[in-house]
């Protein structure tokens, strides 16, 4: 089953914060979107995944951030990746999806995003 992840859910105003920690993978992918998808409500304009302690992601787990992206989409709520690490940038950009998702360095950057 691989290392645990843990989701850590913070809500504020306008958004929904998951901090990811260990690893996104086939194990764990299911449990995000579910997560994701349950906290969306209609006062949601963001959804924010903090990538920081997120150490790897395989092609399950990019296939998560895919289809939390079109579900995202077609709740007309954004998704923004924060703080991605150097390993998971890596499976990004050999996926060629880096300029698929909207990636920033910091909480506070996706914040001013939304309110704009």
């Amino acid at each position: 089953m691989g290392v645990p992840m843990e989701l850590r859910q913070q809500k504020n105003a306008d958004a929904v914060i998951f901090q990811l920690v260990g690893e996104l993978n086939l194990y764990h992918s299911a449990e995000l979107m579910d997560q994701v998808q349950n906290s969306i409500s209609q006062e949601t304009k963001s959804v924010i995944l903090n990538l920081r302690a997120l150490r790897s992601l395989d092609s399950s787990g990019i296939g998560a951030l895919i289809n939390l992206h079109s579900l995202t989409q077609e709740k007309r709520v954004s998704l923004c990746l924060v703080s991605v690490g150097e390993s998971v940038h890596q499976s990004l950009r050999a996926a060629r999806l880096e300029a698929f998702f909207q990636i920033v360095d910091t909480i506070e950057e996706a914040t001013q995003r939304i309110s704009k």
